[in-house]
C-alpha cells in the first residue's frame, strides 16, 4: 500500500495557461515528513514535451498564466507556506521546434511520409 502510494503521489494533475501556449505537471518524490524537491514538466498546448525545471523546495501547488509560474513552496525550517512567482522564458524557436515535431508525428499516425 505503501509502495502504490508513493507512485501515484509522485506526479500532479496537469496544469495549462489561459492562453493555452504552456501546459505543466508537477513531480515530487514523496517521503515521510511530506514532499521533496518540485520539479516541473512544461509542455506546449499541443502537448510536444518542451523542458523539465527543478526547483529547490517543496511545493503544495502551482498554476500558469502568461508564462509566469505561481507556487505554493513550503519553507524547510519552519514549515510555512509562501507564494513566489517564477517566469518561464521558452524561446519561440522551441514551440516551433514542438509544432514541427507534433505535425510530423500526426503525419507518421496517418501513413503520410
Amino acid at each position: 500500500m505503501i509502495e502504490r502510494w508513493k507512485v501515484k503521489c509522485r506526479f500532479g494533475p496537469l496544469r495549462t495557461d489561459p492562453s493555452g501556449r504552456l501546459a505543466a505537471f508537477l513531480e515530487q518524490n514523496p517521503d515521510e515528513f511530506g514532499s521533496g524537491p518540485a520539479q516541473i514538466h512544461v509542455l506546449s498546448g499541443g502537448g510536444a514535451y518542451l523542458a523539465k525545471v527543478a526547483f529547490p523546495d517543496p511545493w503544495r501547488d502551482f498554476t500558469l498564466d502568461g508564462g509566469v509560474i505561481y507556487a505554493l513552496t513550503r519553507a524547510s525550517g519552519s514549515d510555512l507556506i509562501t507564494l513566489k512567482a517564477y517566469r518561464l522564458d521558452l524561446s519561440d524557436s522551441a514551440f516551433a521546434e514542438a509544432a514541427a515535431v507534433l505535425e510530423e508525428a500526426r503525419a507518421r499516425a496517418a501513413g503520410v511520409r
